[in-house]
């Protein structure tokens, strides 16, 4: 493999697998593959299809719970509000 596309894969590989799964050590993201082996160990270390597919359904899964309870407290504060305005208009009546 010529290096300029050597260079092109590594970067690509990088950006890509940085914006999904980014490394809480930054040295060592700094660290450019130098030799075909060194992309090859790096690509070995991409999580497979079906983990990435696992990964999302997860969150998936997490964000539909969170949207589930955020919607019941959104529900429960409606009520107290229109609760509160009820009263309040109705102390306003009755005076």
């Amino acid at each position: 493999m010529s290096p300029k596309v050597q260079k092109f894969a590594t970067k690509l590989l990088k950006d890509v697998y940085g914006k999904i799964m980014p490394s809480g050590d930054s040295s060592e993201s700094k660290k450019v593959p130098h030799s075909i082996g060194d992309l090859a160990s790096r690509l070995d270390e991409l999580p497979t299809r079906d983990e990435l597919i696992t990964s999302f359904a997860v969150l998936q899964a997490e964000l539909e719970r969170e949207h589930r309870q955020t919607r019941k407290w959104l529900i429960i504060l409606s009520v107290i509000q229109l609760a509160i305005i009820l009263s309040v208009f109705g102390l306003v009546i009755t005076e």
